[in-house]
C-alpha cells in the first residue's frame, strides 16, 4: 500500500502545480495606466520639437486617450503652440517659439477612465548671432539726431500723433486717434552712393518701443504690427517688424520681438545686396525671423522708421519710438 501511495505523491504534485498555472493565467492585472512625457531636455528657441508619450504603459494595455498641455510658460495663455490645436495624440510635432523653460504635462487614460499624468521640461535657448565680431567697417552715416535737416517727418492730418528730434533723440508718438497714416521719420541716403553689390551694416539704438496698452482678446493679429523699420535700399525693402507677437488660433506659431526686450537695445543689421542674405542680432542674439525682405516698387534709397496708433476699436491706443542713434557702415 505504501508503494502504492508513493508511486501517486508525483502525479499529484504535477496536477496540483499545472492547476496553480492555469489559475495563474486567468488572472487580469488590473491598476491604472503609468503616463510616461519622456527626458527633460535642452533646444535653440523656434526649433521643433516631439512631445512623445509612447513610453506611457497600462496593465492591461488600453490606454484610450493622450492629452498634452502646457502648464508653465509665459505665453501659456496666449500661443497656440500645439498645431491646428491638436493635442491627443501620442506624438505632437512642436515648435518651442521662445527662449525660456517650457513644462508640458501628459494626462494618459485607460478604457476604465483611469488615468495618470506626467511632465517634460523644455528649456530653449538663444540661437548665437551669426555676425563676426572683428567685422571690418567703414562709416557711411552716422545720425546722432542732433539735427533735423537730414529726416523728413510724416504725421496723420486729423490725429495727435508727432514726429520730433529733442536732446539728441528720435521720438516718434503714434497719437491714439483713428488714422490709417503712419507717423514715420524718413531718412534719404541716395547721396550716400551705395554700390549694388554692397555688403551694409546698421546700427540701431533704440532707448525705448513703448506701447502702453496691450489687448489680449477680440482682436485681428495683423494690428500688431504697427511699430516697423523699414530699410529700403534700390528694388528691395527690409522690413524690420520690432512687434511681432504669436498668432492666435493659427497653424503655425509666428515668432516675435517684445517691446521690453528691445529697451536700451542695438539691433544690428549685416545685408549683403548682391546676394540678398541678411542677418539681425540683438545682445549676440539672432533675431533673424523678425526682419521680412520682399521686393520695393520705391526707387529711392532710405530709411524709414514708422509706428501707428493699436486698435481695440472704439479706443485707439498710442504707440511710442525713441531712438539715440543711426550708424550705416560697409563692410570692407
Amino acid at each position: 500500500m505504501f508503494k502504492m501511495y508513493k508511486s501517486i505523491y508525483p502525479l499529484l504534485i504535477l496536477i496540483i502545480v499545472l492547476s496553480c498555472d492555469n489559475n495563474d493565467d486567468d488572472i487580469i492585472p488590473d491598476g491604472p495606466p503609468v503616463a510616461n512625457a519622456g527626458e527633460d531636455i535642452t533646444i535653440e528657441e523656434r526649433s521643433e520639437f516631439v512631445l512623445d508619450g509612447s513610453k506611457s504603459n497600462d496593465p492591461n494595455n488600453d490606454i484610450v486617450k493622450y492629452e498634452w498641455k502646457v502648464i508653465d510658460n509665459k505665453f501659456e495663455d496666449n500661443i497656440n503652440i500645439f498645431p491646428n490645436n491638436k493635442n491627443d495624440s501620442i506624438k505632437n510635432l512642436i515648435t518651442i517659439p521662445d527662449i525660456g523653460e517650457y513644462i508640458f504635462e501628459l494626462n494618459v487614460t485607460d478604457s476604465k477612465g483611469e488615468s495618470s499624468k506626467d511632465t517634460v521640461r523644455i528649456k530653449a535657448v538663444s540661437i548665437p548671432c551669426g555676425i563676426e565680431e572683428d567685422i571690418s567697417l567703414k562709416l557711411l552715416s552716422d545720425n546722432s539726431f542732433d539735427k533735423q535737416d537730414d529726416w523728413v517727418f510724416e504725421v496723420g492730418e486729423r490725429g495727435n500723433s508727432s514726429v520730433s528730434i529733442t536732446d539728441g533723440k528720435l521720438i516718434i508718438d503714434s497719437g491714439n486717434k483713428d488714422e490709417i497714416v503712419d507717423a514715420s521719420a524718413t531718412l534719404n541716403l541716395d547721396n550716400l552712393n551705395i554700390a549694388t553689390n554692397s555688403k551694409l551694416y546698421f546700427e540701431i539704438d533704440i532707448e525705448k518701443f513703448k506701447r502702453p496698452y496691450l489687448q489680449v482678446s477680440d482682436f485681428d493679429p495683423n494690428d500688431y504690427l504697427y511699430t516697423n523699420i523699414d530699410i529700403v535700399l534700390f528694388n528691395t525693402v527690409l522690413n524690420f517688424k520690432a512687434n511681432y507677437i504669436p498668432s492666435w488660433g493659427n497653424d503655425n506659431v509666428r515668432p516675435r520681438i517684445r517691446y521690453p526686450y528691445l529697451d536700451n537695445k542695438k539691433v544690428i543689421i549685416l545685408y549683403d545686396l548682391g546676394s540678398n542674405e541678411y542677418s539681425v542680432c540683438i545682445d549676440n542674439r539672432d533675431i533673424s525671423y523678425s526682419l521680412e525682405v520682399n521686393p520695393s516698387s520705391s526707387p529711392k534709397n532710405y530709411v524709414k522708421i514708422r509706428t501707428r496708433p493699436d486698435e481695440a476699436y472704439p479706443v485707439f491706443f498710442n504707440n511710442i519710438i525713441i531712438l539715440k542713434d543711426l550708424k550705416i557702415y560697409t563692410v570692407e
